[in-house]
């Protein structure tokens, strides 16, 4: 590693500086990537399986459910 060009220190370019916080919050992605899919999930009624959270089902219909809908985007 090195130190970025403009932030070099005098006699001290030899030092490597520890990151205290994640870049771009990457160690938390994931996660709140998760939980924006689970809340739209849940929203939609669906619920998560109690086995495996990662698989969802829908105890009750109705017609409104089989009528075609568009996609945003």
């Amino acid at each position: 590693m090195e130190q970025p060009e403009g932030y070099t220190v005098p006699r001290k370019g030899f030092w490597v500086w520890r990151l205290k916080k994640g870049l771009y919050g990457l160690v938390q992605a994931s996660r709140a990537w998760d939980e924006q899919l689970n809340s739209h999930v849940v929203n939609e009624g669906l619920a998560a399986t109690p086995k495996d959270p990662a698989v969802y089902v829908k105890h009750t219909w109705d017609s409104e459910d089989f009528r075609r809908r568009r996609i945003p985007g």
